[in-house]
């Protein structure tokens, strides 16, 4: 019967990442919040065998004080209404029910899961292009599902590069680039980026990489990492010569340093200093669902008031204040703590940079697939390392 049971578990949770990813699109996302209440129901009757991880724990504390201070300052009745702030206390079980068996896929199993649907999305015709060359499609919002694309991009690329799973990850790697390179978004840009220099500097300095012809292989790869870098910043450059009008980089530079382009960059700043400048009045946030009254109170007037941060940082800092702020803190540490040691640096080197460049460009705290994948990310890391432990004495 707990045979059974850890079965539906699992079935359940590989739906959940596999429509996770459509979050944008009305029926998928209700599909995705039905499954994820028969997730948490099922894992009532699981065994809890895995410890806490710390992931689950710091999200529920932001949600619980987010609650405290919603209710301190708002009342009841705007918690009731608020739609954002349940969507936390959901996330919250679900991250808590994610992590209480340790016989699941790995990591890297997930991520490829999570991005199985692009190949059939490209064959169904599921995405079109703008007039500046910028993939559109109403399934996902290339911004927010890039991160999780992103990281599909680097496990299919580490996957062939090590030989695993190698037709399936080359499909997979094929799509993720396609989807980040002409999304236009420039987060992506800066992910691949990271993604990138992180697999050359690893393949280069670790000494016996390959088993054959190591030498051969690592110019090959690093060669070609070059290359691929230099065409996806010069295809960046050309969307962005496209979205503004313009017919040289010269001239686009000389936009950027007047500050014509970089409204967005500047409204981002804003509302990371408005949620800084909020900890000395609301020490303990304003709630989630409250964030455009933060930014409305501290924020920069000539910057639109909007209801979305557009920062993990700024959304910790209004949701929990400067406990918020503290676990923000946390969270990286430890995070980037694991990734660093010598038995996973390998393959999640790149994870540290990734998710505090993540956490200045993208409203995260509402998105539920990047923190399952983080607490799975966690059990992993923790995983390899008790390997290594036992593998040591």
């Amino acid at each position: 019967m707990d045979a059974r049971k850890r079965q539906i578990y699992q079935y359940i949770f590989s739906l959940i990442l596999i429509t996770g990813i459509l979050s944008t699109y009305p029926k998928a996302y209700m599909v995705n919040n039905v499954l994820i209440l028969l997730f948490i129901l099922t894992s009532l009757f699981i065994k809890r065998e895995e410890p806490f991880s710390f992931v689950a724990v710091s999200f529920s504390t932001v949600a619980a004080i987010a609650f405290f201070s919603q209710f301190y300052i708002f009342g009841f009745e705007s918690i009731s209404v608020n739609g954002k702030y349940w969507t936390l206390v959901l996330i919250a079980l679900l991250l808590l029910a994610t992590n209480k068996i340790d016989k699941v896929l790995t990591f890297e199993d997930l991520v490829l899961l999570n991005v199985a649907i692009l190949p059939v999305l490209f064959l169904m015709g599921g995405f079109d292009t703008t007039w500046q060359g910028r993939i559109t499609t109403e399934y996902l919002n290339p911004n927010i599902q890039g991160m999780a694309v992103f990281l599909g991009f680097m496990v299919s690329l580490i996957n062939i590069i090590e030989k695993n799973k190698v037709l399936l990850s080359l499909v997979i790697f094929m799509s993720c680039t396609t989807f980040l390179v002409m999304s236009g978004s420039r987060q992506n840009m800066i992910f691949m980026l990271i993604g990138m220099s992180h697999v050359m500097l690893v393949v280069l300095f670790t000494r016996n990489y390959f088993r054959k012809n190591n030498l051969l292989k690592k110019i090959i790869i690093v060669s070609a990492s070059t290359v691929f870098g230099l065409v996806v910043c010069y295809y960046f450059l050309s969307l962005m010569l496209k979205r503004f009008g313009i017919t040289s980089i010269a001239e686009l530079m000389a936009i950027i340093s007047s500050g014509g382009v970089e409204y967005s960059a500047g409204e981002r700043l804003s509302y990371i200093f408005a949620s800084v400048s909020s900890i000395f009045h609301y020490p303990f946030g304003v709630g989630f669902g409250n964030v455009g009254f933060g930014i409305e109170q501290f924020g920069d007037p000539s910057f639109k008031i909007v209801n979305n941060a557009h920062s993990l940082f700024a959304e910790m800092i209004f949701s929990g204040g400067f406990i918020g702020y503290i676990i923000w803190i946390l969270l990286l540490s430890y995070i980037s703590f694991l990734c660093l040691k010598k038995e996973n640096i390998r393959k999640y080197g790149y994870m540290p940079l990734y998710l505090f460049s993540a956490s200045f460009i993208s409203p995260l705290l509402s998105f539920k697939i990047f923190w399952v994948l983080l607490v799975v990310l966690e059990m992993q890391l923790r995983k390899n390392t008790l390997i290594k432990r036992v593998e040591s004495s």
